[in-house]
């Protein structure tokens, strides 16, 4: 049996749980499978900040949202994902009663931060927990995978290697040293199916696929694992191979690219560098990591002045 639920001890009245943004560090395309799909290789951490879901049982389904970011969702359609994943448990036979879930959204909508993956994540994960669910480690992957690319990357929250399609996950170690952050986003949504499309990379055999993936797991690893901390700024130069496509159909990325790079280099309240500056996944959302806190938050203030939505964090 994939599922059992227990009910030897009482479950708690409610739960309350973060959904933490998603990073790509970097993200290489190592080509196009035959069945159309762009594999991929991409190192992956989520931050501190993020949105959170409040999950207690009611007298009916309901899904209710709140923050500076629900009309953004709202006026996209609303965030469908976390009622999915509800009902992809009670589809593999998990007694869910009528629960009532409170989100409230911060992470910008289209961000490339994985808003609906991380949150449809901490559904199924504050789900189980609240009523005791014990589902098979394969059989949750692989609802996961039905709900989207992102979302089982997004169940266990931690660095983490991305393959294939996002489906292949390879956990890291945490790093050594602390490593801070700041997210910026210029206020565009962009579309991920229409940046993919734009990127128009070949076709690949299996072989070629397989070796690509290798090599590029190999090369993060070795940047991650140094001696002493990983080599962040070298992580990061790896590159992003979806920036130029994002930036053709949202000149407003480079911008913020530029931006950054500028106000992080000249603004006097900063006590370090920024130790590297790129767009994080599909765009628009843009980061800059940092070795101290200070240089985060005076970054993140900087680009509230020029007008960016900005916020300074940490990872997990």
């Amino acid at each position: 049996m994939s599922l059992s639920q227990h009910r030897e001890r009482p479950a708690p009245d409610e739960i309350i749980l973060r959904a933490p943004a998603k990073l790509n560090l970097n993200l290489r395309i190592a080509g196009k499978a035959e069945d159309g799909y762009h594999q991929l290789v991409s190192l992956v951490g989520f931050t501190t900040f993020g949105d959170s879901l409040l999950l207690r049982p009611s007298d009916q389904d309901k899904i209710t949202i709140d923050g500076p970011q629900s009309r953004a969702l709202s006026e996209a359609g609303g965030d469908s994902l976390i009622a999915r994943a509800r009902d992809g448990l009670r589809d593999l036979g998990a007694d869910i009663p009528p629960t009532a879930i409170h989100m409230t959204k911060e992470i910008p909508i289209g961000g490339g931060l994985g808003g609906g993956s991380t949150d449809a994540a901490a559904a199924l994960r504050g789900l189980m927990q609240l009523y005791d669910i014990a589902l098979d480690p394969q059989a949750l992957h692989h609802l996961a995978r039905s709900l989207g690319a992102d979302v089982p990357v997004c169940l266990h929250p931690g660095w983490q290697i991305m393959g294939g399609i996002g489906e292949q996950l390879y956990p890291l170690a945490q790093p050594e040293t602390p490593l801070f952050i700041t997210l910026a986003n210029p206020g565009r949504h962009v579309a991920t199916a229409a940046i993919f499309a734009a990127l128009n990379a070949p076709l690949a055999g299996a072989d070629n696929l397989a070796e690509t993936d290798r090599d590029l797991r190999a090369e993060i690893a070795r940047l991650y694992d140094q001696p002493r901390h990983a080599d962040w700024a070298g992580l990061v130069s790896l590159g992003n191979d979806l920036t130029l496509a994002a930036s053709q159909l949202c000149p407003e990325i480079a911008r913020l690219l530029a931006d950054m790079q500028k106000l992080s280099s000249s603004d006097p309240a900063a006590s370090a560098p920024a130790l590297a500056i790129a767009m994080s996944g599909s765009g628009a959302s843009c980061f800059a990591l940092f070795s101290e806190q200070e240089s985060a938050d005076a970054l993140a203030k900087a680009l509230h002045i020029e007008g960016y939505w900005a916020v300074a964090s940490a990872f997990l």
